[in-house]
């Protein structure tokens, strides 16, 4: 300011100088150009040494620029007093005597100047002179970074720093310079050197995150304590050090770091709803997220944890269609919250996202969001495949996709295939196993490794879920109940009709007259339909009158018309309706609407991938006689024989032969 204030003040002093004495120039604009000339090329060297961040060259100017202006100002006011104080009291105009001075006492000022400013230099211990070097210094690294040579610039940065502490970028140019060569302990260690002797935020933000990214998160927080030391209103560290508390599941304390936080009103906002959702803490507390986009995502987070439908995002805003992380936050929890849109724009979105990037980690992500995509419209057997596929492909991940391929399972009540996974997902590195996996592994026909892993892992069955000493299950109502939920995939009418007769609590009877009316309704008879009605119609489905609407109308009607599409998610208008395997009664309105045989080959094939319905196998046992793989169709009948006993077999294929 400085600077420029005398710049401004100095050109209007040239001009009248110009007018006033004689100039070797014939025009007075010529004098007032160079003048100009010489003040852009000082703005233009200041604001470089700012812009580039070279702190010895604007430390070099700043002090050059102060000593020059106190030493030249002294000297010429003592000038004036002691050669032209008698004239200027005597009345006599002093603009010649000023403006033009004799020979030796105008350059004996100037002369006197320099000393003076030289005394001051000397006077600072010489630091002004360490200064231009260094900042020599520092140009030569900039130049030899810029042409690609990043092992001569860590050099010379680091000698600039040697010679000169006061000089954040040189320090932090080293630390940067060698984590890109992949030397992180050289970073860590120069990074350590520069927070004893000259500590600054931008310094103790990178060591905290290279000693993080090494393993070494508790050295991080030590490093952003000691920096709040040094800083202790610093937002970003601040910031940092709740990061760190959170990582290391200290919800609360990282939430009071935020909310010490002044300014940043939207960060500070956005994260503490971010802490809400991931810690389970103050969720009474309401926060406005107004239109800041990253509070948003958070609180569609928080809204889906809680059960309860957000304003969400219905079109990614302008500027979010690339892979950034605020974009891929977005897609997440917006249709982990709800999905309103048209699924096929939607999975075309995330393929034009999925083209555009080159990074493993992130096309993983992406890959569970289009998961989380056809879950939420239930393409059961899409994403079940699609995990599969993630599984293979990210093999350091597989324990993570195979344990998610296990909760579809679980809700769709195949708990054979759900144990299968789990326990691949154990053979994978999946070690967060909870009591509630228990009866998974139990009920879906791996007992011993049910006990297995509550042994290794240390859990307790639920309290329902209990043992003689010889190990032998003590029956109830609730372990009556799974057992009928294992065994309904592959049970026949007589079976699941039988075993819903043997259940007493009217939520665990209405639940599962849901489930029959839903996976395995095409067995019943009208009457059956009804009366099954009655009891899902109450209990704890008693809010979804329409879903059971919609699975009544189409086990009536038998029909994919417009008027029977009235099902909350059981048949939606304009989706397939036998994207879920497991919604048996839908698979076979599908076969029905197919127009040849192949078709209705090709849609039951790809339900028994999943699900083991005896009457789905049969039926495509029958098509596979009617095109003609009579081989196939019997390796069918062999594989039944695991699940089906042979009398029932024989009653299905004969009622099979029987409509041919």
């Amino acid at each position: 300011i400085l600077l420029l204030g005398a710049g401004v003040l100095g050109y209007f002093e040239t001009k009248n100088k110009i007018r006033q004495v004689d100039q070797p120039f014939r025009y007075s604009w010529v004098g007032e150009g160079l003048y100009l000339v010489g003040f852009a090329i000082t703005v233009f060297v200041y604001w470089k040494a700012e812009f580039s961040l070279n702190r010895p060259l604007m430390d070099f100017i700043n002090h050059l620029f102060i000593y020059s202006q106190i030493a030249f100002c002294l000297l010429f006011f003592v000038y004036l007093m002691a050669n032209f104080s008698g004239l200027m009291n005597a009345g006599i105009a002093v603009d010649k005597i000023i403006f033009k001075p004799k020979f030796f006492a105008y350059y004996h000022m100037r002369i006197g100047a320099v000393l003076a400013m030289l005394s001051l230099i000397v006077f600072s211990d010489g630091i002004v002179g360490v200064q231009f070097s260094t900042a020599s210094t520092n140009v030569s690294a900039d130049y030899y970074y810029a042409t690609g040579r990043p092992k001569e610039a860590q050099i010379l940065y680091e000698n600039s720093w040697e010679r000169y502490r006061r000089n954040e970028k040189a320090i932090n140019a080293v630390a940067h310079l060698a984590l890109a060569q992949n030397q992180p302990s050289a970073a860590i260690s120069t990074l350590f050197r520069a927070l004893e002797y000259s500590p600054s935020v931008n310094d103790i933000l990178l060591l905290s995150s290279a000693l993080s990214r090494s393993g070494k998160d508790q050295e991080a927080l030590a490093v952003l304590e000691r920096g709040i030391e040094f800083f202790p209103d610093d937002a970003y560290i601040l910031n940092n050090q709740a990061l760190r508390l959170s990582g290391n599941n200290q919800g609360m304390k990282a939430f009071q770091m935020v909310e010490d936080i002044e300014g940043e009103k939207d960060v500070t906002i956005a994260n503490k709803i971010g802490l809400q959702a991931k810690h389970l803490i103050y969720l009474d507390t309401a926060f406005d997220a107004g239109s800041n986009a990253i509070a948003r995502v958070n609180q569609l987070a928080v809204n889906s944890l809680q059960g309860e439908r957000a304003v969400f995002f219905k079109k990614l805003e302008e500027g979010h269609n690339t892979n950034d992380l605020l974009t891929r936050a977005m897609l997440r929890n917006q249709w982990s919250n709800e999905a309103a849109g048209d699924i096929a724009e939607d999975l075309a979105l995330i393929d034009t996202l999925l083209a555009r990037t080159q990074v493993p980690s992130i096309a993983a992500e992406l890959r569970e969001t289009r998961v989380i995509r056809t879950l939420r419209q239930d393409f059961i057997n899409e994403s079940l495949k699609h995990l599969n596929g993630l599984a293979f492909q990210f093999p350091n991940s597989a324990g993570f996709f195979h344990s998610m391929a296990a909760k579809i399972l679980v809700g769709q009540l195949d708990l054979e295939k759900a144990a299968v996974e789990f326990s691949q997902a154990e053979a994978k590195g999946f070690r967060n196993f909870k009591s509630k996996h228990l009866p998974v592994f139990f009920f879906g026909g791996q007992e011993a490794k049910s006990f297995e892993i509550a042994d290794r892992y240390k859990l307790d069955f639920p309290e329902w879920l209990t043992f003689t000493p010889d190990g032998d299950l003590i029956p109830n109502d609730t372990t009556r109940f799974f057992s009928e939920i294992a065994s309904l995939p592959t049970a026949v009418k007589t079976g699941f009709l039988s075993g819903l007769e043997e259940i007493k609590n009217p939520d665990f009877r209405s639940f599962l007259a849901l489930q029959i009316l839903t996976r395995k309704g095409h067995w019943l008879e009208e009457a059956e339909i009804e009366r099954l009605a009655g009891l899902a119609g109450t209990g704890a489905h008693e809010g979804k009158p329409e879903y059971l609407e919609g699975v009544i109308k189409v086990l009536t009607q038998k029909s994919l018309d417009s008027d029977v599409e009235k099902g909350e998610s059981f048949l939606d208008f304009g989706l397939p309706p036998d994207r879920n395997a497991y919604w048996t009664p839908l698979v076979f309105l599908a076969v029905e609407e197919a127009e040849d045989d192949l078709q209705k080959y090709n849609i039951l094939l790809e339900a028994s991938d999943f699900n083991k319905d005896p009457l789905l196998w049969i039926h495509l046992v029958k098509y596979s006689r009617l095109i003609g793989v009579d081989s196939y169709a019997s390796s069918l009948l062999s594989k039944m024989m695991g699940w089906v006993d042979a009398k029932t077999l024989e009653e299905l294929q004969i009622k099979s032969l029987n409509d041919l």
